[in-house]
């Protein structure tokens, strides 16, 4: 029997409760406002979340009045979405489906896509099939926020070994390493059970493009480069950057 590819199984109780620090509420807004922030929408405008999660950027959008649509692959984190959307008397449409699949032509002003959600899938021809499917998504003159990790800045800065903690006090051990002909970032996780018994988590394995590489992908796809930021802050995007955040446009 085939294996199901990483993203299938690794986003499911235990990815929440690794990056619980950075899911949080605060980072959140943050993060909304950078959105309001870099590109020109109004109240009332329709946002697909491409690869929303739990929809906690699809949440807080409907709070400020847009009209969302929030779309992911995993099954547990659309009912959630759901559910927290009905507790807090939210109307949005959760979807779930893969990322190369989008319903509906000229639909959305605008298509996020947050965290590093890209660059998922096994082939550069993969990965912009979902560009081909966000430009069909959107109307003329939308727009496109891809928010992923700097390939530069993970050049520079990777650490190969690094231990955390959960909120539980759970101990972690991070495990890094690149591939530098493939291009793809891997993560796996040692998590403690116990003394001196861990249980490994595999973890994800993207596909980091460089600036100019994922320009290239945009204008294969008809998408109009306008900006890249290197952080939530609209920081000026550079190779010390950790995040690469850029907009484009149909």
């Amino acid at each position: 029997m085939m294996k199901n590819p990483w993203y299938f199984d690794f986003f499911h109780e235990d990815y929440p409760r690794l990056y619980a620090e950075r899911l949080n509420s605060d980072h959140t807004g943050r993060e909304v406002n950078f959105i309001e922030g870099s590109v020109p929408i109004k109240s009332g405008s329709s946002i697909l979340d491409l690869c929303c999660g739990e929809g906690r950027h699809s949440i807080e959008l409907a709070k400020r009045g847009y009209k969302v649509t929030g779309q992911d692959l995993s099954s547990g984190y659309i009912q959630s979405a759901k559910l927290e959307s009905k507790l807090q008397n939210l109307d949005i449409s959760f979807v779930e489906a893969d990322m190369t699949s989008i319903e509906g032509y000229n639909q959305f002003d605008l298509v996020i896509n947050m965290f590093t959600s890209f660059g998922y899938l096994p082939t550069d021809s993969d990965n912009s099939k979902v560009l081909n499917q966000i430009h069909k998504s959107l109307k003329p003159g939308g727009y496109l926020i891809l928010d992923t990790l700097n390939h530069a800045w993970v050049m520079a800065n990777q650490v190969e070994n690094d231990e955390f903690f959960m909120s539980d006090g759970t101990r972690v051990i991070e495990h890094r390493s690149f591939d530098y002909i493939a291009g793809r970032n891997h993560i796996w996780f040692d998590v403690e059970e116990g003394a001196k018994k861990f249980r490994q988590i595999e973890g994800h394995h993207i596909r980091l493009y460089t600036l100019v590489e994922l320009i290239k992908l945009l204008n294969d796809n008809s998408l109009e480069f306008i900006q890249v930021h290197g952080g939530y802050n609209q920081e000026l995007y550079s190779a010390h950057s950790q995040r690469m955040i850029v907009v484009a446009k149909k």
